[in-house]
């Protein structure tokens, strides 16, 4: 389960980002990207506290079960998701064309 995890976290963390990249306006890339690593960061820091606190009750597979259905959840969205809305995003960023 934690390998699968794992996979799935390196698949799924480039492709968000690649995602939001589409969406951060080409004169503030500094702060736009700053905001989504603070967020990615409260993640780093909460994730930990949620998962030992649903641990805590003897279930210990418990955060790795919760882990694998919220990657379900957003797996599913990606693949039901309509792609042409994220490639127009992507085209406008390689283009430099913000409109």
């Amino acid at each position: 389960v934690a390998l699968g995890l794992g996979i799935a976290y390196a698949a799924l963390l480039p492709a968000w980002n690649s995602l939001l990249a589409g969406y951060v306006p080409e004169n503030s890339k500094g702060m736009g990207w700053g905001i989504f690593s603070s967020v990615e960061g409260l993640g780093i820091v909460f994730g930990p506290l949620l998962g030992s606190w649903l641990a805590g009750g003897g279930h210990l597979t418990l955060p790795f079960v919760v882990s694998a259905f919220l990657f379900a959840v957003i797996g599913l969205i990606y693949a039901f998701s309509p792609s042409r809305l994220f490639r127009c995003a992507a085209v406008r960023t390689l283009t430099g064309n913000g409109s």
